[in-house]
């Protein structure tokens, strides 16, 4: 990763100063989680935008919560711990995890160096044509060379925001080598 952007990333935010200064958990009024566990893009992205990106507050535990748009997350360094729908998700360095509206997401304090990026991404952002296209899916099977096996962006989507587990178990016992549960 460019360093001097990593650099900026680090740099502590308002809210991360509020954390650090002795305030015990996030503002709930920054994401609309007063009465609700729906974290709301109204909070996050500029009336009439479809994408926002924001570096993740650190150095707080986010309890149990969903959104109401799709999330994706880069982890520029460093590591996060996630449960994802009731499963415990390590985000490591290079690695992106994308969230459906209807995952379920709890976030464990991060660190200094655990510097990730989020993408808030309004669902109508994708459109027609995403799911209309191709893409190959490479995967790791029994530390052989890599191997892929292609798909069409609807038929992953499909499995992915089936708005079940059942639906992401589906997709992964399609996929050689990788487990889940």
């Amino acid at each position: 990763m460019n360093q001097e952007l990593l650099k900026e990333l680090k740099k502590i935010t308002a809210e991360e100063q509020a954390l650090l200064d002795g305030q015990k958990c996030i503002n709930p009024s920054l994401y609309n989680l007063e009465h609700s566990m729906t974290i709301d893009n109204k909070k996050l992205l500029e009336h009439g935008k479809l994408l926002e990106i924001r570096p993740h507050t650190r150095f707080v535990h986010f309890p149990k919560h969903n959104h109401n748009y799709v999330e994706m997350i880069y982890m520029c360094s460093g590591s996060t711990r996630h449960l994802i729908n009731g499963s415990e998700v390590h985000l490591g360095t290079g690695e992106l995890l994308f969230l459906s509206q209807t995952a379920t997401q709890e976030i464990y304090p991060a660190g200094y160096d655990d510097i990730a990026v989020n993408f808030i991404i309004l669902p109508e952002f994708f459109g027609q044509p995403l799911f209309e296209a191709r893409f190959t899916l490479a995967y790791e099977q029994d530390a052989a060379p890599f191997h892929s096996k292609e798909y069409s962006r609807r038929e992953m989507m499909e499995q992915v925001t089936a708005g079940s587990k059942a639906g992401t178990k589906q997709l992964l016992r399609m996929l050689p080598g990788l487990r889940d549960d």
